[in-house]
């Protein structure tokens, strides 16, 4: 999966940069780098771009379309679509994670199905990409009566964390 962002990276022309400028790629995300393939593939350019620095920001989505509009970030990660015109690629798709405390019923599950939520509450920040995942969710589970009660709350992740981690909902 890294292998093939990393085969596309040629398509953002000025991140192609010859390896002795000693560069820093300025990289905006609203996702997690816990897993996945931001984390992977992070890694795997840094292995094998050791010159780059990385300058990392994490913001709402809208700030980061902002930055790179701006010319403030060379590049954009983020789950669904941005709400401007600019070059984009889909890099890879993941499996939907939901954070639960360790001692809740499901914890001990390998695998989580949708209607498994549905008693339950999922507690969501009101910063992107939730909306998305709320979206997600009522794809999936069609009768209303069949969706998890929705918290959301003005919070950034680690303090959602927090949360889920005082049984408040599952995130």
């Amino acid at each position: 999966m890294a292998r093939a962002v990393l085969e596309q990276i040629d398509e953002f022309g000025p991140l192609a940069l010859a390896p002795s400028r000693n560069e820093t790629l300025r990289v905006g995300f609203c996702t997690s780098l816990s897993a996945g393939g931001l984390r992977s593939s992070l890694l795997d350019f840094r292995r094998r771009f050791p010159e780059f620095k990385f300058e990392m920001w994490e913001r709402r989505r809208s700030r980061l379309t902002t930055k790179l509009v701006n010319g403030a970030l060379d590049i954009i990660i983020s789950p669904g679509k941005l709400l401007v015109q600019c070059k984009s690629i889909a890099l890879w798709s993941e499996r939907v994670l939901i954070a639960l405390p360790e001692d809740h019923p499901l914890a001990n599950r390998e695998m989580i199905y949708w209607t498994d939520l549905r008693s339950e509450t999922l507690l969501m920040s009101q910063y992107d990409p939730y909306w998305e995942f709320e979206d997600l969710v009522t794809s999936k589970l069609i009768l209303p009566n069949d969706r998890p009660k929705i918290e959301r709350h003005d919070v950034s992740r680690s303090i959602l964390r927090s949360l889920i981690s005082m049984k408040l909902g599952l995130g």
